[in-house]
C-alpha cells in the first residue's frame, strides 16, 4: 500500500496524524513508491508545512532526517513520481505534532504567572510594611525630640524661676 508508513520499526496502515512528546523531536521519514519498474529511478518531493516550506526532491531510497525539530504542529506533504519523471497529482499529507515540554506548555505559563503574582504581592506587602515601620519610628523620634525639647525648656524656665527667688531684682 503506498500510504504505508513506518513508525519506531513498525508498518502503520493509512496514518495521517503522529503526536509526539518534545523529546522525540528527531525524526527520520523514509520513502517508498509501488512502482516497481526501474525503482531506482522513482523520485519523491516532500515538504514540511511551518518548518520545511520549500519542496525538496529527494530519489528512491534516500531518508528525510530532521534532528531538534522545535515543538509545534507540522504537516509532511509528499509527492513521487514514477521512472518516467510523471508526478503524482495527489499528496500524501501526516500530520506531527511535538507537544512541547511541561515547562513551556500554557499551564506552566499560568503557574509563572500566579508564581510572579504572588511573589509580587508579598514584595509589595512588604516594602509596605517597611514604609509604614519608617514612618512610626520617625513619629517616635519626633516625638521623642519634641519631649526632650520640652523637658530642656522646663528645666531652663524652673532654673530661672528658682535663681530669681535667690537673688530678687532690686529696683
Amino acid at each position: 500500500n503506498e500510504n504505508t508508513i513506518k513508525v519506531n520499526s513498525k508498518h502503520l496502515a493509512n496514518i495521517d496524524k503522529l503526536e509526539l512528546k518534545h523529546n522525540q523531536n528527531t525524526l527520520v521519514f523514509g520513502f517508498v513508491a509501488n512502482n516497481f519498474i526501474k525503482s531506482s529511478k522513482n523520485q519523491f518531493k516532500y515538504r514540511i508545512k511551518n518548518y520545511i516550506d520549500d519542496w525538496v526532491e529527494i530519489s528512491q531510497g534516500q531518508d528525510v532526517s530532521l534532528a531538534k525539530v522545535p515543538p509545534g504542529k507540522y504537516v509532511l506533504e509528499i509527492l513521487g513520481s514514477n521512472n518516467d519523471g510523471v508526478w503524482s497529482q495527489q499528496v500524501k499529507e501526516i500530520e506531527f505534532i511535538i507537544h512541547p515540554p511541561f515547562w513551556l506548555s500554557w499551564y506552566a505559563y499560568i503557574l509563572y504567572a500566579i508564581f510572579i503574582g504572588i511573589i509580587s504581592f508579598i514584595i509589595i506587602k512588604e516594602l509596605a510594611y517597611r514604609a509604614k515601620l519608617r514612618k512610626e519610628i520617625m513619629a517616635e523620634r519626633y516625638k521623642h525630640e519634641a519631649e526632650e525639647n520640652l523637658f530642656i525648656e522646663k528645666t531652663k524656665f524652673f532654673t530661672n524661676i528658682s535663681h530669681e527667688f535667690r537673688t530678687p531684682l532690686t529696683l
